[in-house]
């Protein structure tokens, strides 16, 4: 008698066969779910990265890329590319991306409402992504239909596609640009030419990111094994670093440094950095190392050089970067993003390879996709970082109540910022370079373990806004006078390390509506009276 483990392929077989017959449904099946994703983004964007206020609403990205926003406005304002007009700090390694967001405040984008723009063209980089995914597998088989659904599907709800979309971050411009190159390039050599456009658009990889040195070597080892012999690759190689050249000159002229000042707050001093390095290479391998390994061992079986260099360059600079950092202070596989896309490829590419009469190899790789590295809760997608509706709350009730020329020290140092306009302090040390090369505290946040708050409060900024409520803050405070150690994680209480704070802050709270939970406001003594006597009712 048929049991379910005997007949379960037979009746895969027959929904491959029926499905087949029926591209259009697959097709369908594949587009609704990508919108699927982006429209969990956007609901993330409109109920979890909203606060509505009195005549509209306003929109925020992670608090990091609120850095990055700051300065772009700044830049389309005339200000130039700085955090703080007249003060010249890179606290940002993502130059194109700042651009772009500069290009959208210039087009009238309202501070509000300029990162739903963001946000919308994140979805339409995810939209490229997928096809451009898609027509990568193409140059090495033809996907049935059904594998191109489950790549696509795959690709949509992997956390390091949607999560940094939603989130705003220039990483799904990084993923888009290499699977164009590596397409552009595969599409040159079919036609027995080598054109200059593939190199001029790899050119931008280390202006999207800083440090993105991993994909132009990927982008360099599809080269040389495509292009053995021909002089004009290797030129063109040589003169995609140029904007990378000149970028680095142009940032030791306009700010005084060869490297960002984010390189110097995570990675200079940083303790225990290959331990961190492990772990974090431990969680990527946890994620993607199935797809990986089968890509792999597809490619060393049917000699295909190209896909090998491919996954044995990518892997190798992979791991030489985050050896060299100590990995990110963020959750996921950031570092390794901009190489999932052509690595979930390879591994459809291998699995239709292996049964290509077939459909179990494909829908079990789908699954344990899903199951390690996908968006299993829309929850997921949404971000603490910064403590986001907390701070816009505390933002709009600045705006409304305090003078225009005010100043604010921040540990959470994108919305706060952003949204008032005011001159800010950054305590962590993204946008100040004193901070920034002081030596890294042991077994801090990475980007978070260097701060002195004496140092910050130096020029007695009006407002000091804490990313912990009040009551765990003084109570720290106490703690640290007594000589006890601040509680973890440290950069959260590092006010309660500073005799400015204790001496001319502590006591002066600004009352916030009950709905601001998560964080506190503290002002100069003179400066709690200029608030306007009457505090606004708490936006939504």
């Amino acid at each position: 008698m048929p049991t379910m483990t005997t007949q379960l392929p037979v009746l895969l077989g027959r929904l491959q066969r029926w499905l087949e017959h029926r591209p259009w449904l697959l097709q369908l099946v594949g587009a609704a779910g990508v919108l699927t994703l982006i429209f969990l983004q956007f609901r993330h964007v409109t109920l979890d990265a909203r606060l509505a206020v009195p005549g509209g609403a306003w929109y925020w990205l992670d608090d990091d890329q609120m850095i990055s926003m700051r300065y772009a406005r700044n830049l389309a304002q005339g200000h130039g590319l700085t955090w703080n007009p007249g003060e010249y700090v890179e606290g940002y390694s993502n130059l194109l991306w700042t651009l772009l967001m500069a290009a959208v405040h210039a087009l009238g984008a309202s501070d509000g409402h300029a990162a739903l723009w963001i946000h919308g063209l994140s979805a339409l980089l995810d939209v490229a992504l997928v096809v451009l995914a898609l027509r990568f597998a193409s140059h090495f088989v033809v996907l049935p239909a059904l594998a191109q659904v489950a790549l696509a599907l795959s690709l949509a709800a992997c956390m390091d596609v949607a999560y940094w979309a939603t989130q705003g971050f220039e990483t799904t411009l990084l993923q888009v640009t290499v699977l164009l190159v590596l397409d552009l390039q595969m599409c040159d050599h079919r036609r027995g030419q080598v054109r200059w456009l593939p190199y001029a658009i790899a050119s931008l990889l280390p202006l999207i990111r800083a440090d993105a040195l991993g994909p132009w070597l990927l982008v360099a080892a599809l080269a040389h094994v495509q292009g053995k012999r021909q002089r004009k690759v290797y030129v063109y190689l040589g003169l995609s670093l140029l904007p990378a050249a000149l970028h680095l000159l142009w940032r030791h002229q306009y700010y005084g440094a060869w490297l960002p000042n984010t390189f110097a707050v995570k990675v200079l001093g940083l303790q225990d950095r290959s331990l961190r390095a492990v772990g974090y290479l431990q969680r990527c391998v946890g994620a993607y190392g199935l797809p990986w390994t089968l890509a792999l061992l597809a490619s060393l079986r049917r000699a295909d050089i190209r896909a090998r260099n491919l996954l044995l360059v990518g892997g190798a600079a992979l791991v030489a970067y985050v050896l060299a950092t100590g990995g990110d202070g963020f959750s996921h596989c950031r570092f390794a993003a901009w190489l999932v896309p052509p690595v979930f490829a390879l591994a459809f590419v291998a699995a239709v390879q292996w049964q290509s009469k077939a459909s179990w190899p494909v829908l079990a790789l789908t699954a344990v996709i899903v199951l390690q590295s996908g968006v299993v809760r829309g929850g997921q997608l949404d971000s603490g970082n910064g403590v986001p509706l907390d701070s816009a709350r505390v933002a709009y009730q600045l705006k409304q109540r305090a003078p225009a020329n005010s100043s604010v020290a921040v540990i959470a140092a994108g919305i706060v910022p952003y949204f008032t306009g005011f001159r800010a302090i950054d305590a962590l040390g993204k946008c100040d370079a004193t901070v920034a090369h002081l030596p890294a505290r042991q077994s801090t946040m990475i980007g978070h373990g260097k701060f002195n708050g004496d140092w910050t409060l130096r020029s007695q900024p009006d407002f000091v806004i804490s990313v912990v409520p009040a009551g765990l803050l003084l109570g720290a405070l106490r703690d640290a006078q007594m000589g006890r150690p601040l509680p973890q994680p440290e950069h959260r209480y590092l006010l309660a390390e500073s005799r400015i704070f204790a001496g001319q802050y502590a006591d002066n709270g600004v009352p916030m509506p009950p709905t601001v939970t998560g964080v506190a406001v503290f002002a100069q003594r003179e400066s709690l009276g200029k608030l306007k006597a009457l505090l606004q009712e708490s936006p939504r």
